[in-house]
């Protein structure tokens, strides 16, 4: 019983790991976008007030 549990774990860690690995990638350039966005609003704010 032990050894049949320890196993599922094993394969459910592993699937775990190979989804989390192919995502990291998107979750990351997901993340520097919306750093950018937020950089970008004051900027945009202040070229709208400048240009009135």
């Amino acid at each position: 019983m032990y050894q049949q549990s320890y196993w599922i774990h094993s394969l459910n860690d592993s699937n775990r790991n190979r989804i989390m690995g192919h995502s990291n990638p998107f979750v990351f350039q997901m993340l520097l976008g919306t750093f950018a966005v937020i950089l970008e609003i004051p900027f945009s704010l202040s070229y709208s007030f400048s240009s009135k």
